[in-house]
């Protein structure tokens, strides 16, 4: 899988001071060599149509136990609603425009929708799809945000985004609130400031 072995990525990683975390990095670092084999790939292979390659991250975990962190976001790994970062690449020049970047919410559950219209397919309410086309956003085609809120629930834990406010409810704790504008480490609960937008 791997296109060389970790242990040879790792080696010029020595400024990182942990070896188990140096490990990981270099196992992790791989996957953008990897990257490039499949957009190359692809686009030799022009003649099968349109190709979209999505490529989404893990959401890290606590350092403690697997060498990875998620600094400057909360430490707690079971944290919902953290940030991750994404690419979307396609193999036929012109379709979407190269190097763009977009800070716009989305989510994974996006990528169903957005490859069902890349290939044509007609998506309707009564499919109830979660996730929305991406096209028209990736295209400029759209300005506005693809989602005005996005929702997450792992077990009793839930959380809220709606544009730089996030809402974060854990086990047996009482709601928090962080503008991740100014606060992307959520370290200062604003929900006692904020009650407007706790009943909004």
């Amino acid at each position: 899988m791997y296109p060389c072995k970790p242990a040879e990525v790792s080696r010029p990683l020595r400024d990182i001071p942990d070896p188990t975390r140096r490990v990981y990095a270099g196992m992790v670092a791989p996957w953008t060599t990897v990257w490039a084999r499949c957009s190359r790939s692809c686009a030799r292979r022009r003649s099968t149509g349109d190709t979209l390659i999505f490529f989404l991250s893990d959401n890290g975990g606590p350092i403690h136990s697997n060498a990875r962190t998620t600094i400057p976001s909360r430490k707690e790994g079971r944290t919902l609603g953290r940030r991750h970062p994404s690419a979307i690449h396609c193999a036929v020049a012109g379709v979407l425009p190269a190097g763009r970047t977009d800070d716009r919410l989305v989510s994974s559950l996006d990528i169903l929708p957005t490859a069902l219209a890349a290939a044509g397919g007609n998506i309707t309410h009564a499919d109830k799809l979660d996730g929305v086309n991406l096209l028209p956003y990736l295209t400029g085609l759209d300005e506005r945000s693809p989602h005005q809120a996005l929702y997450w629930r792992y077990g009793p834990d839930s959380a809220i985004r709606k544009t730089n406010w996030k809402l974060l409810k854990l086990e047996n704790r009482p709601a928090m609130l962080f503008n991740l504008g100014a606060d992307i480490g959520e370290k200062y609960d604003l929900a006692e400031q904020e009650p407007g937008w706790l009943r909004n």
